[in-house]
């Protein structure tokens, strides 16, 4: 993957909370690959999606990112990533973490792909969680090479911080701008099951 995608999946616009010199790819993962800490167990396959590379980004494999993709007729057309990562766990300092997260994922987004145009920016409930932890969500449209397929990619950041876990969970999607995979991805986005300590 030399692409500009590629790059983003692998690269600043998927920064996880860990730094970059301490991560490592996981070889030959586990069906299904378990977040020890928390419990979040990522399966080889959710739905359509296959899960394409595991990478721990500290040392005690407490900071994570898992990618999944899918393939239609022959082609990638629709990649999300999934991080996994600590958290403070008292009120003021969760709060605060959580916002630079958030900000700091957005910030890697448009330095990445400064022609980055805003498409939306809301709270979205968590996909498979409790309904009523709410996390930051962010749209942008962004003009890239999509698996040697230039055009507009609609890339998107969820990031939630259940209440006194300790824990983060992000997400990042990537599909061709007005794709029908969309759905594909929401889909997935739900059937990911979360571990019943981050209110799954």
């Amino acid at each position: 993957m030399t692409n500009k995608i590629a790059a983003m999946v692998a690269g600043l616009a998927l920064l996880s909370a860990g730094m970059a010199h301490a991560q490592r790819k996981v070889e030959s993962p586990p069906d299904p690959y378990v977040h020890g800490e928390t419990g979040f167990n990522f399966p080889a396959a959710v739905g359509s999606f296959a899960r394409q590379a595991v990478i721990e980004y500290n040392e005690e494999g407490t900071d994570v990112g898992v990618s999944y993709e899918l393939i239609a007729d022959g082609s990638i057309v629709a990649l999300v990533s999934v991080y996994v990562y600590p958290s403070p766990s008292d009120d003021g300092a969760e709060d605060a973490q959580c916002r630079t997260s958030y900000d700091g994922a957005k910030q890697a987004i448009t330095e990445r792909f400064p022609d980055a145009k805003l498409v939306r920016e809301d709270s979205r409930p968590a996909p498979d969680a409790d309904a009523r932890l709410a996390g930051d969500h962010v749209a942008y449209t962004i003009t890239a090479d999509f698996f040697s397929r230039q055009g507009a990619v609609a890339s998107e950041l969820y990031v939630y911080c259940p209440p006194k876990s300790g824990w983060q969970v992000k997400y990042r999607t990537s599909t061709p701008a007005g794709s029908e995979h969309d759905d594909a991805v929401q889909r997935f986005m739900g059937a990911l099951e979360w571990p019943e300590n981050l209110g799954g």
